[in-house]
């Protein structure tokens, strides 16, 4: 299990205080003893806490961000079709740098969109997907809940967390 946390605000300047994120990192840290990161810009903080399972190495820790630095994944699951997926997307001109189900869901979002590539997700997940060129947001969870994904909203923000604590 790992945690993710996120804000997003309304007005698009406004920055987290990166004092809060890594306040918030503490809290979800049980969730994640093996690195903890964190992401801020204008309009945006992500948090993210790792259980190392698949790809041990440090080249898959989160915020996941690809080649571009367009698109960013905060993420807290398994996919267990992974493999087969990753092939696919290998087919189609994808080139990955971890063996992580990560990058295969990050790789899988950008080419297909979330709402063609999540249905294909077998598994258990709660993701936020930063499309930073767009400022848009996409929050997803696996069809049964299974990973818990809390969000709260107002006129100011949009806040989500792996856990209602963290909120």
């Amino acid at each position: 299990m790992c945690g993710i946390f996120g804000i997003l605000y309304t007005d698009g300047i406004s920055v987290p205080d990166e004092t809060r994120l890594i306040e918030t990192s503490r809290i979800l840290g049980h969730r994640g003893p093996d690195s903890i990161g964190h992401h801020k810009e204008p309009g945006i903080g992500l948090v993210h806490t790792r259980l190392s399972l698949i790809d041990l190495s440090s080249r898959s820790d989160q915020p996941f961000w690809d080649a571009e630095k367009r698109y960013c994944l905060v993420y807290n699951g398994e996919i267990y079709n992974f493999g087969a997926l990753r092939a696919e997307l290998e087919d189609l001109g994808a080139v990955f740098t971890t063996t992580s189900d990560t990058e295969v869901l990050l790789h899988g979002l950008i080419r297909h969109g979330p709402d063609a590539f999540v249905p294909r997700c077998e598994g258990m997940f709660a993701f936020a997907f930063w499309d930073r060129m767009e400022r848009k947001l996409v929050l997803a969870r696996d069809r049964f809940g299974i990973k818990p994904l809390s969000v709260y909203e107002d006129d100011r923000m949009l806040v989500f967390a792996s856990e209602i604590k963290a909120l």
